[in-house]
């Protein structure tokens, strides 16, 4: 986003160009000088904290392909909401049609909108510049002590108030022969259907229609629609306040979706923080988005950033009518050595697998084919990223400082993926302590029994399958992590069910870039969090062990390592294979103690499971620098 000015705050979209000259479209605000007191930023509030408006700025080199240089445009191209509409939001204009022969040459913007009950009270977007006219500002808006009907003495600051609750999300559409001015309010896009579920208001809204996914699926059947999977769908996403964003799949035509047609509103990610996608359509015709994956929680203060962007991902529509989601393939151009791949890993229930002991944990793209064993009734996979010694941890950019004063929900975390091959449930047990007693036996001394003992052998770890092992998971690590007064523990869980029948092999991909975690199934769903794991350890102990009950075994068997690589074709970048059956066989901690610690765990419960395919390389990142 460009720099803008102190007064402004902007978040919107940049169109190709107007004359040659790209523009950013953006909505910016005016803080109210009567704003209500006591009233806290959301996205239910901030039109009742400020004036939004839609502006927009122009490259100020056109040549550099960088774009790092923007001029900004003063006049608001669209200085308030409709009258007559008494509104929560008006912000984030997105680009829906472009000039072209086909539309009659004008351009079509949607902003994103919330529609107050009549009878509410609240005040509404724009309220403020009945008192003043913006529309013709040649500069920065100055507002008046005063806005029009003011703020009542018992205006609710409660951030979840039964009145800002009462509105109905929307999107308003525009069109215009000229991209910044001229603009004719049309109607609504559409209009939530039920706001419990659709939400009371619509940030960031975007649309694109989707391309195919290349199957084996005759191009004939798909390009004469012989069905409705196969016509012409638009996805339609909106922020609605609590993440993750939202979409639908259906028809648009003119400045109109046909929201009671169709499919949604589905979660955009299976994980908890996706929000405010942006996407565009790239010169090959391949729909791109990004979404915001804000901090748990705010840290405020204490660090010189505040939430980063998901990788790029590219949305297609499979055959079935499913959205497909899938990291770009210019990803796999960040990998880089060290790497590690094996044609099959195989794990015994009740066994846990160390691989890619020389892989960073910390910025690395894992791609892993897990196979349940034939026959099974059941069967869980696990793949862990454990956290690391609460003592040895130190934040990726502010040091020791802010760890001490973030406390520990927001460090030392660590993940375990688990997926029931039965339900076909995929969960993400995260946080504080998480997996932190693998992460221990690695560093541990060789011969060390905290790496080879199981917390309880005399029970039987082959009844694990039929047990909800995510569910016990999290059971587990919350009662660890929470405090003697019962405080909470910062564990989560996320997930869901993926499209995929039961006992059928789950294809999956992991990118982490040290706090950003990415998850992609070859089904095309993804699930997108932050895990704070921090820089690796130093020390070889730990305070955390031993918190599994043998039902969930942390044991890692050297014995185990040292078969399975002769006869997996273990292969480590820059060894042959002998070596790589050697290191793979050596004790627990080796790894560490050489001061090359890495890679992830494999879990196995109620049945044997089998990877295939797997590959792990160290991803270039930009943080790697600043880290170590």
């Amino acid at each position: 986003m460009p720099t803008a000015a102190a007064s402004e705050q902007a978040a919107g979209q940049a169109p190709d160009s107007c004359n040659e000259v790209p523009v950013l479209l953006y909505t910016g605000v005016v803080k109210r000088p009567d704003r209500p007191k006591g009233l806290k930023p959301s996205s239910l509030a901030v039109s009742e904290l400020c004036v939004e408006r839609q502006l927009a700025a122009v490259a100020a080199d056109p040549d550099d392909p960088c774009l790092l240089k923007w001029r900004k445009v003063h006049k608001p191209w669209l200085p308030q909401p409709p009258e007559g509409l008494c509104l929560n939001c008006f912000r984030d204009p997105f680009v829906l049609e472009r000039p072209s022969t086909d539309n009659g040459h004008i351009w079509r913007i949607m902003v994103g909108a919330g529609i107050r009950d009549s009878d509410t009270g609240m005040v509404c977007a724009g309220d403020i510049c009945h008192t003043q006219d913006v529309r013709n500002a040649s500069g920065p808006t100055k507002v008046p002590a005063k806005a029009a009907g003011g703020f009542r003495a018992d205006y609710p600051t409660e951030r979840n108030a039964p009145a800002r609750q009462a509105a109905t999300g929307t999107a308003l559409v525009y069109k215009s022969k000229h991209l910044l001015s001229g603009w004719v309010f049309e109607g609504h896009l559409c209009t939530a259907r039920d706001r419990e579920v659709d939400g009371v208001v619509w940030e960031c809204p975007v649309m694109a229609k989707l391309p195919y996914l290349q199957t084996n699926t005759p191009a004939a059947m798909l390009q004469q629609g012989t069905s409705s999977t196969y016509q012409d769908r638009y996805l339609f996403s909106v922020s609605i306040g609590r993440s993750p964003a939202i979409y639908w799949l259906g028809q648009y035509v003119e400045g109109r979706f046909d929201i009671n047609h169709a499919t949604g509103p589905h979660p955009l990610d299976l994980g908890d923080l996706l929000y405010a996608p942006n996407l565009l359509t790239d010169p090959q015709g391949r729909v791109l988005l990004w979404g915001w994956l804000s901090e748990l929680p705010n840290p405020g203060g204490l660090h010189d950033y505040a939430g980063c962007i998901s990788l790029a991902r590219q949305l297609q529509l499979s055959p079935e009518g499913y959205l497909h989601q899938q990291p770009v393939p210019e990803l796999r151009q960040l990998r880089m050595e060290p790497s590690w791949t094996a044609a099959t890993v195989t794990i015994a229930p009740g066994e846990s697998r160390h691989i890619a002991a020389e892989v960073p944990a910390s910025y690395f793209d894992l791609e892993v084919s897990l196979k349940p064993q034939p026959g099974s009734t059941s069967c869980t996979a696990g793949i862990v990223l454990p956290a690391w010694s609460a003592a040895d941890t130190v934040n990726s950019r502010n040091g020791a400082a802010a760890a001490a004063a973030s406390g520990s929900m927001t460090e030392n975390q660590g993940a375990i993926l688990v997926y029931d091959f039965a339900s076909c449930q995929l969960s993400v047990i995260i946080g504080p302590g998480v997996g932190q007693e693998f992460s221990a036996a690695a560093a541990a001394p060789a011969g060390s029994s905290q790496a080879t003992t199981a917390s309880d052998s005399n029970n039987s770890s082959s009844d694990n399958g039929s047990q909800d092992v995510a569910a016990m998971l999290l059971a587990r690590y919350t009662a660890a992590g929470s405090g003697s007064d019962g405080g909470a523990s910062g564990v989560r869980q996320l997930g869901g069910q993926l499209r995929l029948s039961p006992f059928q092999p789950l294809k999956l991909r992991v990118l982490m870039d040290f706090s950003l975690l990415e998850m992609f199934t070859a089904d095309g769903q993804t699930l997108s969090t932050r895990c704070y794991r921090g820089r690796w350890p130093t020390a070889t102990n730990s305070s955390r062990s031993n918190i599994l009950t043998s039902s969930i075994d942390s044991s890692i068997s050297s014995n185990v390592a040292a078969g399975a690589a002769a006869d997996s074709g273990y292969v480590t970048s820059g060894q042959d294979s002998s070596q790589a059956a050697a290191a793979a066989a050596e004790p627990a901690g080796s790894a560490t103690a050489k001061g090359a610690p890495g890679g992830v765990w494999l879990l196995a419960f109620g049945s044997q499971v089998t990877a295939e395919d797997v590959g792990m390389h160290a991803m270039s990142s930009a943080w790697v620098d600043q880290a170590t």
